[in-house]
């Protein structure tokens, strides 16, 4: 599991987790009077409580908002080429190396694409039970370097993570 996926799940599941115990809370609510009582008193005459409450509010939408931003971050590598700066969808590249495994190398498998702070490209490959594999790696590491500079103009490196 990637650490995206793993965000993703988490503000998944405090989401889900605060709607299902709003509507659970609202659901018992008219069974239990002594609650309410104490909820519109809290209300009516302890008014220091509120800012408290809202303010927990704030910060626990402000961090699921910065958390769904970092989820969209990673789906475009950024590019300086010269003066001015590219970005390439990740889409694009994944279809691209795809093919370059497809007709160079095609015990290789391409498990995942992923952008590290927009600069860097982290490469997930699978492969079976394959001799040479140090020799493999090279020529793959050398033709990746090469397609990646042509097509895309990225010239730095990137990890190659090998799953068997």
């Amino acid at each position: 599991m990637t650490p995206r996926q793993a965000l993703a799940s988490a503000l998944h599941f405090f989401v889900v987790l605060f709607f299902f115990t709003s509507g659970l809370f609202f659901v018992c609510l008219p069974y239990m009077p002594e609650l309410k009582v104490q909820l519109i008193d809290a209300i009516l005459y302890r008014q220091d409580i509120c800012p408290r409450i809202s303010l927990g509010f704030f910060v626990a939408s402000f961090l699921l908002f910065l958390g769904f931003y970092t989820l969209n971050r990673g789906r475009f590598l950024k590019i300086v080429m010269g003066h001015h700066l590219a970005e390439i969808d990740v889409k694009v590249m994944r279809e691209t190396i795809e093919h370059c495994f497809k007709t160079k190398f095609p015990k290789i498998v391409l498990q995942d694409l992923e952008v590290i702070w927009g600069r860097k490209l982290e490469i997930n490959v699978s492969l079976g039970s394959v001799e040479n594999s140090q020799d493999l790696f090279k020529d793959v590491e050398k033709e990746l370097s090469m397609l990646l500079k042509s097509r895309f103009g990225y010239g730095k490196n990137f990890s190659l993570i090998v799953q068997k």
